[in-house]
């Protein structure tokens, strides 16, 4: 859905390579449209791949996730 894309937008950089669909017509009509379309597939496919190796690892999540922690019990002992 539209929402979900907005969640892994990245500031920045254009909408994620995702396909996009807002209800249960849509949502089939673009199953549909990858099934039919093995370019759009594989672009999509690879663009995807390349947008979570950029973005998403282990050792930046894991330090959001220790600052996060960090930031709460400094949040929690000071009110």
């Amino acid at each position: 859905t539209s929402v979900a894309a907005e969640g892994v937008r990245m500031d920045g950089e254009g909408p994620p390579p995702v396909a996009v669909a807002d209800g249960e017509e849509a949502f089939a009509q673009g199953v549909i449209n990858l099934l039919r379309h093995e370019a759009e597939r594989r672009r999509l496919a690879a663009e995807g791949r390349a947008f979570v190796e950029k973005h998403f690892f282990w050792s930046r999540s894991a330090e959001k996730l220790e600052q996060m922690c960090v930031e709460a019990i400094g949040a929690r002992a000071h009110g």
